[in-house]
């Protein structure tokens, strides 16, 4: 239901001319072949990001953010550790591995994606 909510919203949103991130797993790729039909209906443009880090950084992150209460999905460790045995391979994606961005400075996360990913159609 959120993968199907998040994809009517884009639709809607590239429909107008905006630029949308879907920011999600996308582990499964019957799910990212429906956001490549939205994408392909509104005629905007695609930029699939597999985002990556160390599995030891994963697990610190989760156990972070379930320390301080701030985490709103349903990670866990384990949930984790499913997620990775049951990954397809996204070969379309750019990977970038993530574990020097400072996610809480927006001027940092500009700077992370220039440098990563290259001049961005949204930014």
């Amino acid at each position: 239901a959120v993968y199907g909510r998040m994809l009517d919203r884009a639709g809607q949103l590239l429909a107008l001319g905006r630029s949308v991130v879907l920011d999600a797993t996308w582990l499964n790729p019957r799910r990212r072949a429906e956001a490549e039909t939205v994408a392909a209906d509104a005629r905007a443009e695609l930029v699939e990001v597999a985002c990556t880090a160390p599995h030891e950084e994963l697990v610190r992150r989760i156990e972070q953010r379930r320390r301080i209460g701030s985490d709103p999905s349903e990670a866990t460790v384990s949930v984790l550790a499913r997620q990775l045995a049951d990954r397809a391979p996204w070969p379309d994606a750019i990977e970038v591995d993530t574990t020097d961005l400072d996610v809480r400075s927006l001027e940092a996360v500009r700077e992370w994606a220039a440098r990563n990913l290259g001049p961005l159609p949204w930014a």
